[in-house]
């Protein structure tokens, strides 16, 4: 693997296969802080796939990543979380049957002691929402 000198986020190596099919072939990039990226490929080329295996859902066959030089190991959501790397989707879903602080913290819970802090949550819930206005 190569590190890219200051980079916040490199990937090396990434390779998923499904079945027969290679969907990812030796994908490598380098991210630095500040820049914002938009991939842009035809369907099926693999998108989905990738950022799928860096935020946790989908295990790659291969993959080297180094998050600010540090290697780390991905395959779960939580551990990517934990390297902070998550994913906002194109067409956020909200749950009707949940509060606004259950849909702003669902699947990224804060936690004491394997329960939900709830207090805290409505806190940081409030906090967020003043920064947005």
């Amino acid at each position: 693997m190569t590190t890219r000198e200051g980079a916040l986020l490199s990937a090396d190596g990434i390779v998923k296969n499904y079945g027969g099919i290679r969907a990812l072939r030796g994908v490598d990039f380098s991210l630095w802080a500040g820049e914002i990226w938009g991939l842009v490929v035809a369907n099926g080329a693999g998108r989905s796939t990738l950022i799928k295996m860096l935020a946790g859902p989908e295990a790659p066959e291969t993959i080297t990543v180094t998050v600010e030089g540090a290697r780390i190991a991905l395959g779960n959501p939580q551990s990517s979380l934990a390297a902070g790397i998550s994913t906002v989707y194109q067409e956020p879903t909200l749950f009707g049957e949940l509060n606004v602080v259950e849909n702003i913290f669902l699947g990224r819970e804060l936690a004491s002691a394997g329960r939900i802090d709830w207090k805290e949550q409505y806190q940081k819930a409030v906090e967020l929402l003043e920064l947005l206005g």
